[in-house]
Parts: C-alpha cells; structure tokens; sequence
C-alpha cells in the first residue's frame, strides 16, 4: 500500500497550521467581549490598567486556571490572602501597550468578590495579558515581579513558555 501523496501547496498549509497551533493554541477564553469587533480592539491605555488595578483590590479572591485546549483546565492556584492580591497588584503595576494577539492564553486568572466573577486575566505567552474589560492587549513590562509573583505560587507554565519563545528568537 502506497502511502497518501500529498500536493506540495498543501504541505506548506499544513506546516504552517501546525507551527501556529504549537505557538497559539485555539482558544477562546480571555478574548474580548464577542460584540467587540477586531477593527475596535485597541492596545491597552492607563485607563485601562487602572480597571484591572482596581478589580484586583476589590477582589477578595483571584484563582488560577492553566488552559486545556477550548476550555479551563484544572485550577493551579487559589488565595484569598490581601497579601496575595497586593502582591499580585504590584506586579502588574507597568504594562506597556502591546500588538494585539492572535493567539489564545495558556493560563487564565479569575478575580472574586463575594463569589462573583469580577473579571478575568487571560496570560499569552507569558508576558502579554488581556483583562475581560479591556478590548486589546498589554505587555508586563517588567517581568521580573510577574514572574517572581507566579513562580512563589507554583504557577510555572508563563516564564517556560516566555523563555521557550524567547530562545526561539522571537522578540
């Protein structure tokens, strides 16, 4: 039995979807509000950082989803602690506007207050974040807290995945 032949224009399609699937997983948690269209999806602004400031002080609880494919995975981590909050607040302090991602996040956070979602940090390649509020994307600009803030937690997979694409060569 001969093997399938398979025409040369689609081997590059298939190379190409499958490099892009092992960079941005397809997924929709974290994207903007469905009735925010891509021509409205603008970088992130201060105004816009002070909304994901303010939720993390209202909240009284944040927990942590890695992504598994479409949906949320199992929770990784969960404090009620206002230590955690602050902590998580002050990492977050510099974000920078950001291109805009085509990719889905690999781990998502869930703000609380009283049981109610107040809002939801979807993380991107480890760096670039997308609060549920806002319609476009940030960068944390300084990473060395962000990732000192989810590595005392446990919460590993954002530094791997900014290191393994930052070996690769990516900006």
């Amino acid at each position: 039995m001969q093997g399938l032949k398979v025409p040369r224009h689609a081997r590059f399609w298939i190379t190409a979807i499958t490099f892009l699937t092992v960079l941005c997983p397809i997924g929709t948690s974290g994207q903007p509000h469905p009735s925010v269209s891509s021509a409205d999806r603008v970088p992130v602004n201060r105004a816009d950082v002070a909304k994901l400031l303010r939720a993390i002080d209202g909240s009284d609880r944040v927990e942590v989803f890695y992504m598994n494919g479409l949906s949320l995975g199992d929770r990784v981590y969960s404090s009620g602690a206002r230590k955690d909050l602050a902590a998580l607040r002050a990492s977050l302090t510099h974000i920078a506007p950001s291109g805009l991602s085509a990719c889905a996040p690999t781990v998502v956070m869930k703000l609380f207050r009283r049981d109610k979602e107040m809002g939801e940090l979807a993380v991107i390649g480890g760096v670039i974040v997308s609060f549920s509020s806002w319609t476009g994307d940030g960068r944390v600009a300084r990473t060395q807290p962000w990732f000192d803030w989810l590595d005392a937690r446990g919460i590993k997979g954002p530094r791997k995945q900014f290191e393994l694409e930052h070996s690769c060569g990516r900006p």
